[in-house]
C-alpha cells in the first residue's frame, strides 16, 4: 500500500524516537523479543533475557557458591579433591550442549546451558586448585587450559554451523513487522502518540500504517 506522508516528518525526534524502539532488541535478550524467538528468551515480568546466557551464569553462580561453602566449612567431598573424578564430572555436565543445537526444546535448553555453567566452574576448579602446583602439575594446568580453550573454539564453531535460525521457518512475516512482534509495536505505537502534541500529526498516520501493513508500505512524493 502507498503512502504520501509529509516527508519533513521523518526528520523529526519522535519520527527518529519511534524507528529506533521498532527496531530495539532488549539489552539482555541477545535476541529478537517476537514470539518466533520465544525458545531462546526467558520472560520474568518486563524483563526478556537470553536464556541461553542466563541458565549459563545461574549455572556458574550456583556452583561456584557451592564450592565457597564447601571450601570454608573443608566439607569438599573427596571426589571432588581428586583430579581425575572432578575433571570428569566437568566433562559429564558439557556433554548435554552438544545435542542441543538438535533438540530446541525450551527445558532441556535450560537444563544443557545451567549444566555448561556447572563444567565451567568444575574445570577450571580442578585446573586452579585440584591439580598441584608443582612442576608435573604446572604442565598439567597449561595442557588443560590449552584444551579447553580449543573445545571452547570448537564448540562455539559447531553450535554456529548446526544451530537452525528460528526465522527461516517463521510465517509470521519479517521482523519487527511481524505478527509475533505486534504487542510490541502497538506499545510503541501507544506510546509515539503520547510524544507528538498534534494529533493529526501525519507521521503518527505513518507509523499506524506501516504496523498495518506489515511494514510493506510504498512512500510516494506528493504531486507539486
Amino acid at each position: 500500500m502507498s503512502f504520501s506522508p509529509d516527508t519533513s516528518q521523518f526528520d523529526s525526534p519522535h519520527a527518529e524516537w519511534f524507528f529506533s524502539q521498532v527496531h530495539h532488541i532488549p539489552r539482555f535478550a541477545h535476541h529478537p523479543p517476537c514470539d518466533c524467538y520465544s525458545n531462546h528468551v526467558l520472560r520474568i515480568g518486563s524483563w526478556i533475557l537470553c536464556l541461553g546466557c542466563t541458565c549459563l551464569a545461574v549455572g556458574i553462580a550456583i556452583s561456584l557458591s557451592g564450592l565457597v561453602v564447601l571450601g570454608t566449612y573443608r566439607s569438599i567431598p573427596a571426589l571432588l579433591q581428586d583430579a581425575v573424578w572432578s575433571s570428569t564430572l566437568g566433562v559429564v555436565f558439557y556433554l548435554p550442549t552438544l545435542p542441543q543445537p538438535f533438540f530446541q526444546w525450551k527445558l532441556f535448553k535450560m537444563v544443557s546451558r545451567f549444566l555448561l555453567g556447572v563444567a565451567i566452574v568444575l574445570l577450571a576448579y580442578t585446573v586452579l586448585y585440584v591439580v598441584p602446583w608443582t612442576f608435573a602439575g604446572c604442565a598439567w594446568k597449561l595442557a588443560m587450559s590449552v584444551v579447553f580453550y580449543l573445545v571452547l573454539r570448537w564448540t562455539l564453531e559447531f553450535r554456529r554451523r548446526f544451530t537452525p535460525d528460528p526465522s527461516r521457518s517463521c510465517d509470521g512475516g519479517c521482523y519487527p513487522f511481524c505478527q509475533g512482534n505486534r504487542p510490541r509495536l502497538n506499545q510503541v505505537l501507544e506510546q509515539l502518540t503520547t510524544r507528538v502534541d498534534d494529533p493529526e500529526d501525519s507521521f503518527v498516520a505513518f507509523a499506524e500504517q506501516l504496523v498495518a501493513e506489515n511494514g510493506e508500505v510504498e512512500i510516494v512524493s506528493a504531486p507539486h
